[in-house]
């Protein structure tokens, strides 16, 4: 079809008008030809052939899931595949799961310590519980109850336990623990009820019962020094005294002097009866 002009001065083309417009312009010498295309400002649509711009590649570009050159296409493609292979990481809903369909967590190797609270009330393990020091020690502030639940413990290394005493300080080294009968004479002194048990060792006494025999008398303990360890003790005939077993090896009725002998003397009666005892380390 051919071209339609439009002279100077003239009124532009009207909007209807679906053909290029030609106006020749004055320039004095010549005339100049200017085109306008009609339809409004803007071009239409532009269409690049698949593949043709370098750039932008082609829309079967392989995926490109690393830092490498290559096309916006490529690029694409490969943040999607990223994309897709973090969405199928996600489990397909809300709740517990198991462990295959879960995200996997990895606690830090200096991660601090994470407390554990019962609300006041207790807490169950079913399986079983790995402790470790880390080579220092592990505190217990207050009371442990372990169950088996009908089962067993099974213990694989060494477990210490601490006991306190049950009444008063300390914790002696009790060599030995035994006891033995008492058979005095009357009127007898230094009868010894046990020998010096060496250096750097005494005799405690934990329990004592004694009862006159044949008539009333005295009894008074004492070392091999003749230190006294009790007041004169006056026994009617068949008559006696005792002191209670001890709840404590910190706590003896009666300590004898280091290496010294435990004795007695007696009054005008025998005297029969049971000692226990102790030989500890000082």
């Amino acid at each position: 079809m051919a071209d339609k002009y439009v002279r100077i001065g003239q009124p532009e083309a009207p909007a209807d008008c679906t053909e290029p417009i030609k106006k020749f312009v004055d320039m004095g010498d010549y005339y100049a030809e200017e085109v306008y295309s009609s339809g409004g400002g803007g071009g239409g649509a532009v269409t690049v052939a698949n593949g043709a711009d370098v750039a932008l590649g082609a829309t079967t570009d392989a995926a490109i899931t690393t830092d490498a050159v290559g096309t916006v296409s490529g690029k694409l493609r490969g943040l999607v595949a990223h994309f897709v292979t973090l969405l199928s990481r996600f489990p397909a809903s809300l709740g517990q799961k198991a462990m295959a369909a879960s995200l996997p967590v990895v606690l830090a190797s200096d991660q601090t310590v994470i407390p554990i609270s019962d609300n006041s009330g207790t807490i169950t393990v079913d399986g079983t519980v790995t402790v470790q020091d880390g080579g220092g020690a592990i505190t217990v502030d207050g009371s442990v109850t372990v169950a088996d639940g009908g089962g067993a413990l099974t213990v694989d290394g060494t477990v210490t336990a601490t006991v306190a005493p049950l009444v008063g300080p300390g914790a002696p080294t009790v060599d030995s623990y035994t006891s033995k009968a008492i058979d005095l004479a009357a009127s007898t002194a230094n009868q010894a009820l046990v020998a010096a048990p060496g250096a750097n060792k005494q005799i405690w006494v934990y329990g004592l019962f004694m009862m006159a025999d044949t008539a009333a008398g005295t009894v008074v303990l004492q070392d091999e020094d003749d230190t006294a360890l009790s007041g004169t003790m006056a026994v009617s005939d068949e008559g006696g005294w005792v002191l209670p077993m001890s709840g404590n090896f910190a706590m003896p009725w009666i300590k004898v002097a280091t290496n010294k002998a435990l004795e007695a003397d007696t009054g005008a009666c025998t005297v029969d009866g049971i000692l226990t005892y102790g030989v500890v380390s000082v």
